[in-house]
């Protein structure tokens, strides 16, 4: 198998990570918040999700597209998939295009049929985007995070008192 394709694959697994760490906070915060979990009040770890829809949210809102599709495709192509354009997005002015299923392989078109299903309309992934990203600012609020901690390593240590057998008299 062609390492380009190996690497793309690798990406757009990636990819489905992230999307499915997004989700899942989505739901979990919500249900431990009911439930007490602990882990679900995480004030990094919920900084974090919020940073990973948000910069989904800054992207869509400048009309840019995700960094990980576009290496995913120079890969591909690298890799000797040929892909068919089928137009410009309106929106982003970037250029449609679909990989032809019998030059892809097996990974490829199942991860990238989770991502990107068939036939959807133009603007159902920015609704989609600014919906997921305002449940998750509203979570903000309704589960709140608590204080945040510095670990211990970054923390200020108080300095100690001067030690009287140190000091000498003069």
């Amino acid at each position: 198998m062609n390492v380009y394709i190996l690497l793309a694959n690798l990406i757009v697994f990636i990819h489905v990570l992230y999307i499915a760490a997004v989700l899942l906070g989505l739901i979990l915060v919500p249900i431990g918040g009911w439930r007490g979990w602990a882990w679900v009040r995480h004030f990094w770890l919920r900084l974090l999700h919020f940073g990973m829809i948000a910069i989904v949210l800054l992207e869509t809102a400048c009309g840019v597209r995700c960094p990980l599709t576009d290496w995913e495709d120079a890969l591909r192509l690298k890799g000797g998939v040929e892909r068919t354009v089928l137009g410009k997005d309106p929106v982003t002015g970037y250029d449609i295009v679909r990989v032809d299923p019998a030059q892809d392989d097996f990974v490829g078109r199942c991860l990238n049929g989770i991502l990107f299903p068939e036939d959807m309309p133009k603007w159902f992934y920015p609704t989609l985007y600014f919906a997921v990203g305002t449940l998750i600012f509203a979570a903000l609020f309704l589960v709140r995070p608590n204080r945040p901690t510095w670990p211990r390593c970054l923390r200020r240590r108080a300095p100690s008192p001067p030690n009287a057998e140190s000091e000498s008299p003069v």
